[in-house]
């Protein structure tokens, strides 16, 4: 299952980020992403933007569910 690669914009730029894992743990990112047929780079992409799309609708779930604000 390939992906078509982001695009990325002048504010989108990739940042190089270090990580220290458990071996054991790289060792099963790399057999998942292959399974994917992606990278680790890219399989750790989309872990990290559905953690931050879970954490953005959980905020509005919690905007959604506070009483108005009475002036």
């Amino acid at each position: 299952m390939n992906r078509t690669p982001r695009r990325t914009t002048p504010c989108d730029e990739p940042v190089r980020l270090t990580l220290r894992l458990p071996a054991d743990t790289v060792r099963r990112l790399r057999e998942v992403a292959r399974q994917r047929g992606l990278s680790v780079n890219g399989l750790l992409d989309e872990a990290a933007s559905l953690a931050l799309l879970e954490y953005e609708f959980m905020c509005r779930m919690d905007e959604a569910a506070q009483p108005p604000a009475h002036d």
